[in-house]
């Protein structure tokens, strides 16, 4: 709220918006609940300095395990929704969403949807000066969800996540990174006494980001206070859903039976503020507000490609390539196959066209490899194969092969034939002959 606070107009913006949505799902204009939607992920990292996998700077696996987090609360498969308390379980809700790494960055050119950046100062509070480094790193806030991780300062919050109605600059979610990730790949480590340390922070913000308010509600900014809920009015007060019971605040423990507005508070759910191993469940209304606002609010996430593996050749010539692919979290390097598969428009084969053939270990995590040595209009397959620090290999991909083909050799153009040169002007002259003939006027003379 505080942060909404610095641009005028975004609280008014943000419940307008929230209203509309409100409004579908009364009319029924609402998402399939059987369609799985898949939003594209770029984590920009904004580190201190570090070595990648230390402190601030955070290695592919946490947030590998962040992802992993993510999709399971996502689609309900949690394990630990079993310990939802009986009077809740029937509010349980599958939001049947899913969250890929961006493969292809804005430019479509493959990525592992991760970039690191060192920040301009060690410590950040987060809300407050998200706009310091937000708009920076950004990719476009209609086609990526954009999630910032950063070293929070103190008494900073440990996440925001802003809801369809903030600028854009300011889109998107932001952790501090000790709450990025679960256990063994969280680096919080004694942070908040590993409360933050189960990735559940990610999950309570992304509910932000496609509409929610926390289960005390946002009603022109008073957060404390019960709403007055009750069957007839619960789509329209607090915080718009009528399977969280009203409470004059968020929780922020796992323990009691708090019952601050005569009913039972749903402290298992992902909007509360609790530790990280009691918040288990979105409830079924608000499934329908974050599948509402994504296909209505947020429908650009699911307009691109962005979450295809992507393997294509560029820089083509006819004797050369530059093959780019998607990468894969955890390698260390890729074998790289690529070869000969035939001539291009009946061309004539040369006498080895195999020999430009070739399979090499790129010897680093790059995602680019320039080869040389190919058949002119030639058609060529390749493929590609993660290795990982352990020595293990992953699956060539793509199945069955990419494939590209060579230029055809550029051929000179002839120089057409033209009439032999005729001297001109005076022959018995030895001033005068054949090179003087552009500046002849009117048959003779120097001009």
């Amino acid at each position: 709220y505080d942060m909404a606070l610095q641009y005028p107009g975004t609280v008014e913006r943000i419940q307008s918006l929230r209203m509309r949505i409100i409004e579908k799902i009364q009319d029924g204009d609402r998402a399939n609940p059987n369609q799985t939607y898949t939003i594209p992920v770029v984590f920009h990292i904004i580190h201190n300095g570090e070595p990648i996998g230390v402190g601030s700077n955070l290695a592919d696996a946490t947030i590998q395990s962040q992802i992993d987090v993510l999709n399971e609360c996502l689609s309900m498969t949690n394990a630990d929704v079993v310990n939802v308390r009986a009077p809740f379980q029937n509010s349980i809700g599958n939001a049947n969403l899913q969250v890929c790494l961006a493969q292809l960055d804005p430019a479509g050119v493959p990525t592992l949807g991760i970039t690191r950046t060192q920040g301009n100062q060690n410590t950040f509070q987060i809300g407050m000066d998200n706009a310091i480094f937000m708009p920076q790193e950004q990719w476009d806030v209609n086609s990526y969800l954009n999630i910032y991780t950063v070293t929070g300062g103190a008494g900073s919050p440990i996440a925001t996540g802003t809801p369809p109605g903030f600028p854009a600059q300011t889109d998107g979610i932001v952790l501090d990174f000790r709450s990025v990730g679960r256990v063994p790949f969280n680096m919080g480590g004694a942070f908040f006494g590993g409360m933050f340390a189960q990735g559940k922070t990610a999950v309570h913000e992304m509910g932000h980001y496609l509409g929610l308010s926390h289960l005390d509600g946002f009603n022109n900014g008073a957060f404390n206070g019960c709403a007055g809920q009750n069957p007839s009015n619960c789509m329209m007060v607090g915080d718009n859903c009528c399977d969280t019971p009203d409470q004059p605040q968020i929780t922020f423990t796992c323990f009691g039976t708090e019952a601050g507005c005569g009913s039972l508070d749903q402290i298992e759910n992902f909007m509360q503020a609790n530790n990280d191993m009691c918040m288990l469940m979105y409830s079924n209304d608000q499934v329908n507000i974050m599948r509402t606002t994504l296909i209505n609010q947020r429908a650009g996430l699911l307009n691109g490609n962005q979450c295809n593996r992507t393997f294509r050749a560029t820089g083509i010539t006819a004797n050369t390539a530059t093959l780019e692919w998607s990468g894969t979290l955890g390698a260390v390097s890729y074998n790289v196959r690529w070869w000969y598969i035939g001539m291009v428009m009946n061309a004539p084969a040369p006498p080895n066209p195999a020999a430009g053939n070739g399979n090499v270990n790129t010897g680093n995590a790059a995602t680019q490899l320039n080869i040389a040595g190919l058949t002119p209009n030639a058609a060529y397959g390749w493929d590609v194969q993660a290795v990982f620090a352990n020595g293990n290999t992953g699956l060539r991909e793509p199945m069955n092969g990419a494939t590209f083909r060579t230029l055809p050799l550029a051929v000179p153009m002839p120089v057409p034939p033209g009439p032999a040169p005729v001297p001109v002007g005076c022959p018995n002259d030895p001033n005068e002959g054949a090179i003087f003939g552009p500046f002849i006027q009117n048959g003779g003379g120097q001009a």
